[in-house]
């Protein structure tokens, strides 16, 4: 099974990295919408991810990440944030 990982940030770069390596375990493809992050967020992203979009913030996510999904080439989406991780276990299952 295929699976895209989407991302709205804003200034994540502390849990970037650890996000990236992460979904790289069980997704084969990563996009990021970046909220005009001010710390290093958006040259992460640019390493790790497929495609990475910018926005403004408008003080919410919801409409990015509705937007970002359907840009997605994968059916099935995960929709994690950077401080969220899924247990070793689920991942193997």
């Amino acid at each position: 099974m295929n699976i895209t990982a989407v991302i709205v940030i804003k200034n994540e770069a502390e849990n970037l990295t650890r996000y990236f390596e992460h979904v790289k375990l069980f997704c084969d493809e990563i996009l990021v919408v970046d909220h005009q992050s001010t710390d290093m967020s958006l040259p992460l992203s640019l390493k790790y991810a497929d495609k990475v979009f910018l926005s403004k913030r408008i003080g919410y996510n919801e409409p990015d990440r509705i937007w970002i999904i359907n840009h997605a080439k994968n059916e099935w989406v995960c929709t994690l944030d950077p401080d969220e991780m899924f247990e070793t276990s689920f991942i193997n299952n």
